[in-house]
Order: C-alpha cells, then sequence, then structure tokens
C-alpha cells in the first residue's frame, strides 16, 4: 500500500538518494543438491514453495523485495521509505524467521523427500537507491557493496551451520536489542577490512537462563581461541555443550580447537583468529 502511494505520486526522483539500509538475504544452501535426482518439474515446485513461502511471510512484515528466484530472497529495510529503525525492524524480523524456515524446511522434505539448507543473513550499509532498468523493465532498487555482503555472508551459514548472521555494522545498530554471538572475522571479496561477523540468536531478553550460560561459555571459548589459549578455548566450548541438543556452530569451533590442539599449533600473532576472506557470490 506505501509503495503504490509513491508510486501515484510520479516523482522518481523522492526515492532516488543514497542512504543507509538493511539487506536480508534468504538463500537455499543446497539448491544443487536439491535440483538433483528429482524431476524437473518437481523441483520447480520446490524452488517455488522456497520463494513463496519466504516472500509472503517478509512482506506481510514490511519488507521491500527487491530480488527472487530459485536460489535466494533478497529484501530491503529502510526502502523505498526511510526508516531510522531498519536495522531493528530486520533483526525483529529475523528472529521469527527462523522458526518459520524451520516449518519450510519440514514442509519440504515431506512433500519432496528432500532435506532443504536454508540459511539467512543481513548487513547494513549506504546504498545508491533509485529507479533502474530500462522501459517496462525499470524498478526501484538499490546498489551498493552492503547488499553482495550480505550475499557473501549468507554463504557463511553453510560452512557453521547456522541459521542467521548478521553484519559487525549491524549489530552496533542493534546491540541492545538483540542477544547474539561471534563467529568469525572476514573480510568482504575484493576488501582489506575485516570485520566481525554475529550469529543471531534471538531477541533481547528472550534466551534461558541455561542457554544464557551457553551463549557466554561460547563467547569466552572464542575470545580464549583468538588468543591463543587452546585449552582454555577446548574447555569454554565443553562447557556451551547441550548433552540433548545439536549445535553446529560449537561443533566447528569445537573442532577447530581439538585440531590445532592435535597439531600444537597456534595462529601467528599478527593473524587475526578464526579470520576468513570471502569468496564474491
Amino acid at each position: 500500500r506505501l509503495f503504490e502511494e509513491l508510486a501515484d505520486q510520479n516523482n522518481p526522483a523522492k526515492m532516488t538518494e543514497r542512504r543507509e539500509i538493511t539487506v536480508l538475504t534468504c538463500r537455499l544452501l543446497n539448491h544443487a543438491e536439491l535440483s538433483t535426482g528429482i524431476e524437473a518439474r518437481q523441483f520447480e515446485e520446490l524452488a517455488t514453495h522456497f520463494q513463496r513461502s519466504v516472500t509472503e511471510f517478509l512482506i506481510a512484515r514490511g519488507a521491500y523485495l527487491d530480488d527472487c528466484d530459485a536460489r535466494q530472497v533478497r529484501v530491503f529495510f529502510g526502502f523505498p521509505l526511510s526508516d531510522e529503525h531498519h536495522a531493528l525492524h530486520a533483526v525483529q524480523v529475523a528472529a521469527v524467521l527462523r522458526t518459520h524456515l524451520s516449518v519450510v524446511t519440514r514442509e519440504i522434505e515431506q512433500r519432496f523427500g528432500k532435506k532443504a539448507q536454508i540459511g539467512v543473513a543481513f548487513s547494513t550499509g549506504p546504498a545508491v537507491c533509485g529507479l533502474y532498468g530500462v522501459s517496462h523493465f525499470e524498478s526501484f532498487s538499490a546498489i551498493g557493496d552492503v547488499i553482495d555482503f550480505a550475499s557473501q555472508l549468507c554463504v557463511l551459514n553453510a560452512e557453521y551451520g547456522s541459521k542467521v548472521l548478521i553484519s559487525a555494522r549491524t549489530y552496533a545498530l542493534v546491540k541492545d536489542n538483540a542477544e547474539v554471538r561471534p563467529m568469525e572475522m572476514v573480510c568482504a571479496a575484493g576488501s582489506s577490512q575485516m570485520s566481525e561477523v554475529y550469529e543471531l540468536l534471538a531477541e533481547k531478553g528472550t534466551l534461558s537462563e541455561q542457554d544464557t550460560r551457553a551463549r557466554d561459555a561460547f563467547w569466552q571459548g572464542v575470545v580464549q581461541y583468538r588468543k591463543g589459549d587452546l585449552k582454555q578455548a577446548l574447555a569454554s566450548f565443553k562447557s556451551a555443550t547441550f548433552e540433548d541438543r545439536e549445535d553446529a556452530p560449537l561443533k566447528y569451533f569445537t573442532e577447530r580447537v581439538e585440531a590445532a590442539l592435535k597439531e600444537k599449533t597456534v595462529p601467528e600473532k599478527e593473524t587475526p583468529k578464526h579470520s576468513r576472506k570471502l569468496a564474491a557470490t
């Protein structure tokens, strides 16, 4: 409704400017695997189910749909209407989206016999917003590193086994409203600047006391690992373990520490611990 009001004003320049937005990318991380061993028509239906379920959920919560294909859905917060709380709104939506995606994953498995791996990531930063395209193919969109970075972060979910990742800039804006834990220091493709990546766990104040203790132990383990205190890091990660619950990111970092202890290697002091260069997507 709001977008239609803007369109009816017939003033494209009103939405053409450089502004900070938050980009949320939701991706079928194993789309190539899902497309094999299945009839083309079935995969088409599977991908369409993913697209429809995710886009309808996000649009209903105020997101602006920028891109949607068989592999991923991308939405903006803070565009086309300016919103000083765009990052907070994105976090609030993403916290609920985790549960919705569990339902979508279950539906895909029941209907198509395929286990979908879905990841979400969002980043915040400046973008050039405006009307792009030619003739009937025109659409309001945005261009900027923040969009590519969200896609690059999203792919990392496949590495960690995480569900939702957020950029350092996003976390700086929502730290009083979100429960997170640190992952690695990353460098975007084409950049030399390192920044922290966090996993979004829940909205602020909604973690149980047990979950909070586990998150704090995990955080301590990350700090110790980066200092090269491998034994202490391993002890902290073990303290963050639940016997009756799988925690893929915790397993990922525990195995890294165990491998380092076995090899008796500690990263050089000049090298940021758990750092990686992101690949272009």
